[in-house]
């Protein structure tokens, strides 16, 4: 995975060594430190492309911040639109309050009697222009012939059912 300089030249213990030790150690070569002997090697998580998921993950927060705020718009203007709406139908009852009101000033007789005389040029009725008529009692009828076509009695049965009927 890494790859470490393993030497140990930063401790060097043959100083110490005593005179006993009698083996005659090897020695060491001292290696030299430079640039190239330190590799730099690229993290898992570099490789795994956390770049991508990085820029995905604040996408997605930007669109879910959009989509909160075109909400929050949403919600504003329907508000305003409900109130708004309710305004004019407050003002559309207090009309229909105004004009019912009118309607039953408009039907008492004395309405009635100023819009006749004025716009329609009627006059009351005096008593020289009363005539009043004899009407003989109920026992007295006159009857017009009897019918003698069929169709005709047919239509003057009809004509009587749809009376009595009330058409």
């Amino acid at each position: 995975m890494y790859s470490y300089n393993r030497t140990s030249s930063a401790y060097d213990f043959s100083q110490y060594d005593t005179v006993l030790d009698t083996v005659p150690r090897k020695a060491k070569k001292p290696i030299p430190r430079s640039e190239d002997n330190i590799k730099v090697h690229k993290t898992a998580v570099a490789r795994s492309g956390a770049w991508v998921k990085t820029t995905v993950f604040v996408i997605a927060v930007i669109l879910v911040a959009l989509f909160y705020v075109s909400t929050k718009a949403t919600i504003s203007e329907l508000s305003t639109e409900i109130s708004t709406v309710s305004s004019d139908l407050k003002e559309a009852q207090r009309e229909n309050v105004r004009l019912q009101t009118e309607l039953g000033n408009m039907v008492t007789l004395s309405k009635v009697d100023e819009l006749a005389t004025s716009s329609l040029g009627l006059q009351k009725t005096a008593k020289s222009q009363v005539k009043y008529i004899t009407v003989h009692d109920n026992t007295m009828v006159q009857s017009a012939g009897k019918e003698t076509n069929i169709f005709a009695q047919l239509k003057a049965w009809a004509d009587n059912t749809a009376e009595f009927l009330g058409f």
